[in-house]
């Protein structure tokens, strides 16, 4: 897995389980993620290499996703199997894999792996992530 070095410290990663009142019937083959991704697009770097947070030109968007993955990407896997797929998720919703927010979401899935889970519901993973542009405005074929 080929992480991104996490040189914009306002990058983060707040993953919460999300449990039922009661034990319910859900689906349990797989896991129901709710991702909400805030990104933030800074204007590219002036001359002195600096991009300027405080600029006019700093815009954000908001996304919302619903994304179902199978429990068995996660469950009985190794730390670096359980690493791949989160990148793979990560592509997915469009999320550049810096190592930060990488480090935080295997550790928090990690943790959710070992805890009850009979009444896990959902898993809320909000990112906010800083970019020079938003997923839909790329071209190259990577995505990021």
């Amino acid at each position: 897995v080929e992480y991104i070095v996490d040189d914009i410290s306002d990058s983060t990663c707040i993953v919460t389980p999300i449990y039922y009142s009661k034990e319910t019937s859900q689906d349990r083959q797989t896991f129901l993620f709710d991702f909400e991704v805030v990104y933030t697009k800074v204007p590219e770097p002036n001359s002195d290499g600096e991009a300027d947070y405080m600029s006019n030109e700093v815009k954000t968007r908001t996304t919302n996703q619903l994304q179902r993955y199978g429990r068995d990407e996660f469950i009985g896997q190794d730390e670096d199997q359980i690493k791949a797929t989160i990148y793979e998720i990560l592509y997915d919703i469009g999320v550049p894999p810096y190592r930060g927010i990488m480090k935080t979401f295997a550790e928090e899935i990690k943790s959710i792996l070992n805890s009850p889970m009979e009444k896990l519901e959902k898993i809320k993973v909000k990112i906010e992530v800083v970019a020079h542009t938003f997923p839909e405005d790329e071209t190259d074929a990577e995505g990021f």
